[in-house]
């Protein structure tokens, strides 16, 4: 059976299921800094605004994600600092 809940009520951290599929999904582009998914996913992490984000969740995994924002606050902040540790992804 497949749950969907708000990712900042999830009972176990998500933020790297939703951030592999991100990677997933946004490889193509961002494919100038990594071919690797799992490397850009790991990049990545940081930037979900939990409390805008929806998971699918199917045995205790993350399989599917959608952001969900009023516009005027975003789903993502983007940390350099935190981005600057990933300098080959």
């Amino acid at each position: 059976m497949i749950n969907v809940v708000r990712a900042d009520q999830a009972e176990f951290d998500v933020r790297r299921g939703i951030s592999e599929i991100f990677a997933e999904g946004f490889t193509q582009w961002l494919g100038y800094f990594s071919k690797d998914p799992k490397r850009i996913a790991a990049a990545f992490v940081h930037i979900f605004v939990l409390d805008q984000f929806y998971m699918a969740l199917y045995k205790g995994q993350v399989v599917g994600m959608a952001a969900c924002t009023d516009g005027t606050s975003l789903s993502v902040k983007l940390n350099i600092k935190e981005l600057r540790k990933h300098p080959n992804y």
